[in-house]
């Protein structure tokens, strides 16, 4: 196959819409526009007798949609990722939109839907040619779960042999507890280091239901110790068809995923791979279900989908697992997982512009662009990495929000020739409120990442806003960095070595006054909505100099505390993308901006999200040699923006 006939679209690009994966027939994983991510609502035989379809809904605090969807399983890839179609709407559901308590699977020769609660068991039948639920519950059934705690998650395996179902409940038996300051600036992290909080955490109860005489038949009990698994999210009952593993996975939001046998139920293990890791997801766990008969696994997450292989099971009964693998769909869009910090740039010198993006996850993927600069052809990315292994930044227990978080890094990725040598350099901000550079001791085109330093000021960890991308530029012989510093103003410095900066000063306004991004009397938010900003330097105008975008959130206020952009605006339309733009109306080594416009697109707002837009500017499409914009958002897509579909909203006019 030549690279031609892979490339589905060389016209990825509609102005105001998200990118497509264009290679390889649009493969990409299955996603919602707009979405965080989609939730896991179950499997069931359907439309092939050996591969599961599934059910999955959106997850997002962006979009309004709230419907189920149906995906028919349509093949494999060559490297074994499973296909599916395009989501389609399921018609009718009896539970509307109560997505947390659901299990769809298959029941003998039918499909339904079990829907547990606190105190009920609910089923619904499923019609496969309405593609629709039944508008009323056809059964429901009272039970006592055999604890006072609240149910967490659960899950269910039906045994079409004995016609019973054993449901198992994951209860949350320890309450999290977290600090509360009357300064909600205050860290939740005493002078040690250690948490001041509690975390949460859950015990197993199960019990087994009749499915003709729609009875409890076995009384809920618990299942080995309290407390199995911190901060519980996620139980599935997976066994394997030889009857060598029985048993449950019990995970937690920040991936970790432990191995609990039915019939020992004292001895929990972590779930293992074929090498002897421990597994986990490469991204915040969100659902766990079996996938088919096979001992397999499907998992949702903050990122997508994926499954994991059963590779064996040892004489213990305890199970090992292959490597993850995605689940697709076709006609999909480009993906770098949620929270996206997209820049532009030709990352392997073969004269097309690429993307290098950071994410929530804490990984650093590159996108190679197989087509040109003007009419660019993306596919599935590579996760750029250190001696072979995957660069992934997270702050582990030591985290802003407390070590329920730990499972996220904020990755916010700039690039640059930092040092100098004909090669490009990665600089990032990430969600411990310091900067990182990562070097590329190969040449143009074959890279060879160093590992991740700490940049130093005056002898001092280099420290700022949290989650905040950088700004780096040339100037000169020189290389500079451009961040929020302690204050949360615009400050910048000049590269001193590969890991050590001078301040410069303060980045200002025409004027002499500097650029701050916070509130202050009395309607500032939490020290974790601080930051969060994403500064970008691009000559947008032409001019021969740096003008400045800042992606931002609701919360932030720029270039003034109180009445600076875009919490004015945002609170009289409660709505606007939050990019900014600041034109450089001093030169290029004296620079100085203009008051800050908001980017809107043929003048409206551009409302794809609030919680962080990260902007790059590019020359994919570009006609005259003029830059365009791409914008990666929250749900992870990277939008792109025609610059004659782009105005700027002069709010201080």
């Amino acid at each position: 196959m030549t690279l031609l006939t892979q490339i589905l679209l060389l016209s990825s690009l509609i102005s105001g819409t998200p990118m497509k994966a264009t290679m390889n027939e649009g493969v990409a994983p299955l996603r919602f526009e707009l979405a965080n991510g989609s939730r896991l609502m179950g499997v069931a035989y359907i439309s092939n007798p050996e591969v599961c379809d599934i059910f999955v809904a959106p997850s997002s605090r962006i979009t309004t949609d709230k419907a189920l969807y149906y995906c028919a399983f349509e093949e494999f890839s060559t490297d074994g990722t499973p296909i599916y179609s395009e989501p389609q709407r399921v018609i009718q559901t009896p539970w509307e939109d109560k997505y947390g308590a659901v299990k769809i699977t298959n029941v003998g020769d039918q499909v339904g839907a079990f829907v547990v609660t606190n105190g009920k068991i609910h089923y619904a039948e499923y019609n496969k040619t309405k593609r629709s639920f039944a508008k009323e519950y056809d059964k429901s059934i009272s039970y006592n779960k055999g604890t006072e705690y609240p149910i967490e998650a659960w899950d269910l395996v039906v045994d079409d042999k004995s016609g019973t179902a054993e449901v198992v409940l994951l209860c949350r038996s320890r309450e999290e507890i977290v600090p509360k300051f009357e300064d909600k600036s205050h860290a939740i992290y005493n002078s040690g280091g250690l948490y001041m909080g509690q975390l949460s955490a859950g015990t197993l109860y199960r019990g087994v239901l009749d499915l003709s005489s729609w009875k409890i038949v076995e009384p809920f009990e618990q299942v080995g110790e309290e407390n199995i698994m911190t901060m519980p999210s996620s139980v599935a009952c997976v066994r394997s068809s030889d009857g060598s593993m029985d048993g449950y996975v019990v995970g937690n939001k920040v991936g970790a995923m432990k191995y609990v046998p039915r019939k020992s139920p004292k001895s929990v293990t972590y779930l293992a791979s074929e090498g002897g890791d421990v597994v986990k997801m490469p991204h915040t766990l969100g659902r766990i279900r079996a996938y088919g008969s096979g001992g397999d696994m499907i998992a949702s997450g903050e990122g997508s989908h994926y499954i994991f292989r059963l590779a064996g099971v040892d004489t213990n009964g305890v199970p090992t697992y292959k490597e993850s693998t995605t689940i697709s769909m076709r006609s999909g869009v480009l993906y770098g997982g949620n929270l996206v910090v997209p820049t532009v740039v030709d990352w392997d010198a073969d004269g097309a512009e690429d993307i290098i993006a950071g994410n929530a996850g804490g990984y650093l993927l590159f996108f190679k662009n197989y087509g040109t600069t003007k009419e660019p052809a993306f596919g599935t990315p590579e996760t750029l990495c250190h001696e072979g292994e995957p660069i992934c930044i997270r702050a582990g227990y030591y985290e802003l929000q407390g070590p329920q978080e730990s499972g996220w890094g904020y990755t916010c990725s700039a690039v640059i020739d930092w040092d100098g040598n004909g090669t490009l350099d990665i600089i990032c901000g990430y969600n411990e409120g310091k900067f990182l550079s990562i070097m590329n001791y190969g040449t143009p085109t074959e890279h060879k990442l160093a590992a991740p330093r700490v940049i130093m000021c005056d002898g001092m960890e280099l420290y700022g806003a949290w989650r905040v991308r950088p700004a780096v530029c040339r100037i000169g012989e020189d290389a500079y960095i451009a961040i929020m510093d302690d204050k949360e103003a615009l400050h910048i410095y000049r590269r001193c070595s590969d890991a050590d900066v001078a301040n410069v000063g303060l980045l200002t306004l025409y004027n002499g006054m500097s650029i701050t991004g916070y509130r202050a009397n009395g309607t500032a938010p939490t020290y974790s909505e601080r930051g969060r900003e994403k500064l970008h330097f691009a000559d947008w105008d032409g001019d021969g100099d740096l003008d400045l975008f800042v992606g931002t959130t609701k919360q932030a206020s720029m270039p003034f505390m109180d009445k600076g952009l875009p919490w004015s605006y945002w609170k009289e339309t409660k709505k606007s993308l939050n990019v900014l733009y600041f034109e450089n109306v001093g030169t290029e080594s004296k620079i100085f901006f203009a008051l800050p416009k908001l980017v809107q697109f043929r003048g409206e707002d551009m409302n794809i999200g609030t919680h962080s837009n990260a902007p790059s500017v590019c020359h994919f499409g570009s006609e005259d040699g003029l830059p365009n914009l791409i914008i990666g958002n929250q749900s992870g897509n990277f939008y792109f923006f025609d610059r004659k579909d782009i105005t700027m909203l002069n709010f201080f006019e």
